[in-house]
């Protein structure tokens, strides 16, 4: 069974912020070396930086309310919040969380002079030289009983699962997992293994003139959001849901070019498989994300 393909064209309607491409979000990333010099003690300042960040937990708290969600659907250009509840309705106290839609709580808090230079939060950044950042995926996890709704006090833990630098014909590339736990009344909700956005999504000059590339890049996040999206538009029955997304970043897409975002259960090996996989292709159809879901029953 093959999900239909929807085509997107993601709008940049300035040159500096207002690219139609999601809020600032945090996802699993990769630094690109460069080698300044011969004196840098690249070992002493990984390991040093390593210890520090694997050390550290962040807890932070927010209440999931209606606006935010009837907001992120509305830009998403969504009839629906879920189910038959209509996005021009405020959704009422105990309405469900869509997957991935908790990226419009828990925003960062720290002043812009405090962001790194591209625009990220100092907080898991790691030291110079490791200054060039990328999202290369991450993973999501759901509990099939107790999903964030609308009204609920929600917590959210961030931690480091793990820090790994792999070489690459452009320097060594350092990775960082962050794994967010969020939980709310009634315990755990959901896990999100993440990293961190950057200026390449809404800085028009400093993506030409610093990162060299041909325009915006459209939020890894947003393209992984839609592919969700079409994911729960496409389950098989009402008792289906989400258990688990594993995402993985292949190529950029860029702001004003369209692109699809399609899926396919995977019956190569089971024919009542619940795995299906989803990709995202760019205008020249090559793919820009893949991933996977995993479904089970309520």
């Amino acid at each position: 069974m093959n999900l239909c393909a929807l085509r997107f064209r993601i709008i940049c309607r300035s040159r500096i912020s207002q690219c139609l491409v999601g809020s600032q979000q945090i996802r699993t990333f990769s630094n690109t070396l460069k080698r300044k010099g011969e004196n840098v003690d690249i070992k002493e300042l990984f390991n040093d930086w390593k210890a520090k960040v694997s050390q550290d937990v962040d807890t932070s708290v927010d209440t999931i309310t209606a606006t935010p969600l009837q907001l992120f659907t509305i830009s998403l250009r969504r009839k629906y919040i879920i189910d038959d509840l209509l996005a021009t309705q405020v959704p009422p106290k105990g309405t469900q969380i869509p997957p991935n839609y908790h990226l419009a709580y828990f925003p960062p808090k720290a002043y812009e002079n405090e962001l790194e230079s591209d625009g990220t939060e100092s907080r898991y950044a790691p030291p110079p030289p490791f200054s060039r950042r990328m999202w290369a995926g991450g993973e999501l996890s759901f509990s099939a009983n107790n999903p964030l709704r609308v009204g609920q006090q929600v917590s959210m833990s961030t931690k480091c699962r793990e820090v790994k630098v792999k070489p690459s014909p452009r320097g060594e590339n350092l990775f960082l997992w962050l794994d967010r736990d969020i939980s709310n009344e009634l315990g755990w909700s959901m896990r999100e293994a993440r990293c961190i956005v950057h200026r390449i999504h809404y800085d028009h000059s400093y993506v030409i003139q610093t990162e060299k590339f041909p325009g915006c890049l459209v939020h890894g996040p947003l393209t992984l959001t839609l592919l969700l999206d079409l994911m729960r538009d496409n389950l098989p029955n009402k008792t289906s849901f989400i258990k688990s997304f594993t995402h993985r970043a292949v190529s950029p897409l860029f702001v004003d070019e369209e692109f699809k975002v399609c899926g396919k259960r995977n019956e190569s090996d089971d024919p009542i498989s619940n795995s299906y996989e989803l990709w995202a292709e760019n205008k020249h159809g090559g793919v820009a994300m893949k991933a996977t879901a995993i479904l089970d029953n309520i």
